[in-house]
């Protein structure tokens, strides 16, 4: 197992570390690699931003509290079970309760009510966890990619995302077509390469 393969961390070491709830510098690791997966989850979740931030503070804290009673060996393979299973418990619960409150008031209430109540359907969510952390991976792939290829590599891969011809990146980016196809390939060799080692790792 290479360097670079160790610097990815949500393995068990770091799971190891987390029962110890004083220990902040794993604690910090940790939010750094799911803190924004969380927050995108609950905001695909059709909620507003203060309440998708509220949310993940909450699911936040609940990790925090379970985390030390979390059996490395058992979990070994599936801790993003695991987390998706806490995540979405949460987001269930919540609507679970949203649901039993619109079912206590009157039917003019009940109507005032409903759009912000039914904004999703409970069996949504299995899907916006999956597709966010597919998302989530492939942003932390291309962080760590940014990190060892040069800003050039990475500009013509970006812009030929957003459609734009080989031509006119070469252009912009005063470089020659053939470089421009040797850049894409580049960043996509890698980013596949991190990925590969996030959906083992993570």
């Amino acid at each position: 197992m290479n360097e670079e393969f160790n610097t990815w961390s949500t393995r068990h070491t770091l799971l190891h570390r987390l029962k110890d709830q004083h220990d902040e510098k794993s604690w910090e690791e940790f939010m750094l690699t799911y803190q924004k997966y969380i927050y995108n989850i609950c905001k695909r979740s059709k909620l507003q931003h203060n309440e998708a931030e509220e949310f993940t503070q909450e699911i936040l804290v609940k990790l925090w509290k379970k985390l030390p009673d979390l059996d490395v060996r058992t979990v070994k393979g599936s801790f993003r079970a695991w987390l998706k299973t806490m995540i979405k418990n949460h987001i269930t619960n919540y609507f679970n309760r949203q649901k039993m409150i619109r079912e206590k008031l009157t039917v003019n209430n009940k109507e005032s009510l409903l759009p912000y109540i039914d904004k999703i359907s409970k069996s949504d969510i299995d899907e916006i966890i999956d597709n966010e952390w597919h998302l989530h991976i492939t942003n932390l792939a291309l962080d760590k990619v940014k990190e060892s290829l040069s800003s050039s590599t990475i500009n013509a891969f970006l812009m030929s995302l957003e459609g734009r011809s080989t031509e006119e990146i070469a252009k912009e980016l005063s470089i020659t077509e053939s470089t421009v196809y040797v850049h894409k390939k580049a960043v996509k060799d890698a980013l596949q390469k991190h990925i590969r080692q996030l959906k083992i790792t993570l």
